[in-house]
């Protein structure tokens, strides 16, 4: 059985041909001399499988290559004149072909050649080219400086009013107010009724804010009973022109009754 260099030997791999061991170092087949028989001195050829001669490092005599690709053996001899590989085994492999192997894999692309001299027309402007992908989005940018603190809820941002009124009509009447602000504010109030009927008979109530004079929130219940509490309340939002009067009316039939409260707070 031929005995021939593996195509892709292992670190340390050994190969024994015609008595002679071989053993991969890495980067190629180094001669291994016999049990008993000291090594001459000197260089160790190298051997070297591929499907071409090598060329890295530069032979050197009596260096070896395996043709992995024709199954030749050649040593690379000096013969006074030249330097060259010679087959060491003739008719071990088959017919040289003269046909042209399939040519290899496209290399990579050279650097690109220094800009040429402007041609006749350099002072003409091409087309403008087409617009380029857009970028990326920046990082976000920092946070800004935390704004002043409002005005504090003290007397002069908040108000709170109970009252109760035992004679409601049929037309709107004060029943509980107070003057706060100042020019320049904005304030939100919110009014609360409770009514009850005691005049015998269902009617209607109805009740409004009233911020500066201007009425700034109203609403009017259905008819209930006698003797029943009717809940309403209203909200409204005022842009002060100066200190203003803010008061919660209400209507009812004769002898009705009514306790509420005022809230109000600054906004601005």
């Amino acid at each position: 059985m031929t005995t021939t260099f593996p195509v892709v030997p292992k670190m340390g791999e050994k190969v024994t041909i015609q008595g002679v061991t071989y053993e991969w170092n890495g980067v190629a087949w180094s001669f291994m001399p016999l049990p008993g028989v000291m090594a001459t001195a000197g260089r160790t050829p190298l051997c070297t499988t591929s499907p071409v001669p090598p060329t890295s490092p530069t032979p050197t005599p009596n260096d070896l290559w395996f043709d992995s690709e024709r199954g030749y053996f050649f040593i690379y001899l000096d013969d006074g004149t030249s330097r060259q590989w010679v087959v060491t085994n003739v008719g071990r492999g088959g017919a040289v072909s003269n046909v042209p192997g399939p040519g290899g894999a496209e290399g990579p692309m050279g650097p690109t050649g220094p800009t040429g001299p402007a041609g006749t027309d350099a002072a003409m402007i091409g087309p403008t080219g087409a617009t380029g992908a857009t970028g990326p989005v920046g990082p976000t940018g920092p946070i800004g400086p935390t704004g002043p603190y409002g005005p504090p809820l003290g007397a002069d941002s908040f108000f709170f009013r109970r009252g109760s009124n035992m004679a409601l009509s049929g037309a709107f009447q004060s029943i509980i107010g107070g003057t706060y602000g100042a020019n320049g504010q904005i304030w939100i109030v919110i009014g609360t009724a409770v009514y009850q009927d005691v005049s015998g008979s269902p009617g209607f109530f109805g009740t409004r804010l009233m911020g500066g004079g201007v009425e700034i929130g109203s609403a009017v219940t259905t008819a209930i009973d006698s003797g029943r509490n009717q809940v309403i309340t209203v909200a409204g939002i005022k842009s002060l022109t100066g200190i203003t009067i803010f008061q919660l009316e209400g209507y009812g039939p004769g002898n009705a009754s009514a306790e509420c409260s005022i809230l109000g707070f600054r906004v601005a």
